[in-house]
């Protein structure tokens, strides 16, 4: 959603930065030397460059073929009113992120982090993604929504990005890292090398005894691992089709490899939620401990379900930062007492500030100014825009309004977000992608 930055920018690029900086720097090196103007300058980058947006150009769309990527240069309405279906943006002509094409070429090797710091986010870490995309669609996933299909990295490449070996912590980024089909492999080649790997969150459903042995004789301290909800039918809904036989399973296997810490990460405030589905959240968590016996520990992180644009369940309403807030409370105390499990929670208001600008449209730039001026305070950043919590963000967004984020519109298309929408609502399970995908559920692969 480039709206909330609409204002501040020169030109927006969405997609996948490898489908887009070849066209770019071509384009640029044609005419730096020329003597265009800014303006004239913006709109050749912009109609030469996949997944291209200009801003602040006259009301109007206009389709630019770029090797098989629409470009889009279009601006806000002089009353502020986001372009969409129904005012004067079709489907067929939202801007289309660049994606990279798959097979990767031979020369390309994956996103790797270039400075290793004690300071860094991941404390003395080389991350290397080692696949994009995933093939099994939360719906409440927005990485899962933008990067179709599920593409993983050739072995060879990952291990050649990483260079030469070394004694180093190595973290391996993925939405879907135990989906990799050659993740023993490459775990297997990592510990030869006498590296130490930390994971990204790891599905249960993949993991196997050999895998979980394999990451404790890797010197893996510990590992996340995504139940999303307590109860079945908010699995369900959610198109997280683990269950909780598989979820206690997956946690002994953790548990006998010998890992000393489990992260567990739970949604609060989905779509749905009643204080039962609470009761079975402190339930589960209360069955993991069990089922791990005494020795690793367990960190319960409970993020604020926060609506996002282009996945399924974009429209649904977000809880207010009270009743956040509440339901935090009421499971910290809940699992008051559990021994080795500790709890922690979101700040709900920054999570309201998060829905306010993924949803937001022409007048989120406001926010971003606030938040800019009052250096990232929330309070009065809120206050300034007249944030209160009857705002619409925390109602359902109605059929009749207008969708501004759908200026872009992301490779699976809206008949596959249509219908993973009724499918959230009546709790049912969509099958993941296959691993050889063109499935034909959705339009991602057919623009690789």
């Amino acid at each position: 959603n480039p709206w909330p930055l609409w204002p501040w920018v020169d030109l927006v690029l969405a997609g996948e930065a490898e489908a887009q900086w070849p066209q770019l720097l071509s384009a640029w090196r044609a005419i730096s030397s020329s003597v265009l103007s800014k303006t004239e300058r913006l709109r050749h980058l912009a109609r030469n460059t996949p997944g291209a947006l200009l801003p602040g150009t006259p009301e109007k769309a206009l389709a630019a073929p770029g090797r098989g990527v629409r470009t889009v240069i279009m601006s806000p309405g002089e009353a502020g009113r986001p372009p969409d279906e129904e005012s004067g943006i079709s489907p067929a002509s939202a801007l289309r992120p660049a994606v990279l094409a798959w097979p990767p070429p031979l020369d390309l090797l994956p996103p790797v982090s270039p400075i290793v710091s004690p300071q860094a986010e991941f404390s003395g870490a080389r991350l290397v993604e080692i696949s994009r995309g995933c093939p099994h669609g939360c719906r409440f996933c927005l990485t899962g929504a933008l990067f179709r299909p599920h593409r993983p990295w050739p072995l060879q490449a990952i291990l050649e990005a990483l260079g030469t070996p070394a004694a180093e912590k190595v973290g391996l980024v993925s939405p879907a890292a135990a989906e990799h089909p050659d993740l023993s492999e490459l775990l297997a080649e990592l510990f030869r090398q006498g590296r130490t790997v930390t994971l990204s969150s790891l599905r249960l459903t993949a993991l196997t005894p050999a895998l979980a042995e394999k990451l404790a004789v890797g010197r893996l301290r510990g590992v996340a691992v995504a139940p999303e909800a307590g109860s079945q039918a908010l699995r369900d809904r959610l198109n997280k089709d683990l269950t909780e036989a598989q979820i206690l399973a997956g946690v002994r296997l953790l548990s006998e490899a010998g890992l000393k810490t489990i992260k567990l990460y739970f949604i609060l405030g989905l779509p749905g939620e009643t204080q039962a589905d609470l009761a079975a959240l402190a339930e589960l968590a209360r069955e993991i401990r069990r089922a791990a016996g005494p020795r690793p520990a367990l960190v319960l992180s409970l993020a604020n379900f926060t609506p996002k644009p282009h996945t399924p369940l974009e429209g649904a309403a977000m809880n207010t930062a009270e009743e956040l807030k509440r339901k935090g409370a009421w499971v910290v105390k809940a699992l008051k007492g559990v021994p080795g499990l500790k709890v922690n929670l979101d700040p709900p208001l920054w999570s309201v500030t998060q829905g306010l600008l993924a949803r937001g449209g022409p007048e989120s730039g406001r926010l971003v100014a606030a938040l800019a001026r009052y250096r990232g305070r929330l309070k009065p950043s809120l206050a300034e825009v007249g944030y209160t919590p009857q705002h619409a963000l925390h109602q359902p967004w109605p059929a009749w309004r207008p969708r501004p984020w759908r200026l872009v519109r992301t490779s699976a298309g809206l008949k596959h977000l249509t219908k993973e929408e009724v499918l959230a609502g009546r709790g049912l399970i969509t099958a993941p992608c296959p691993r050889e995908n063109n499935c034909g559920r959705c339009e991602a692969c057919a623009g690789l």
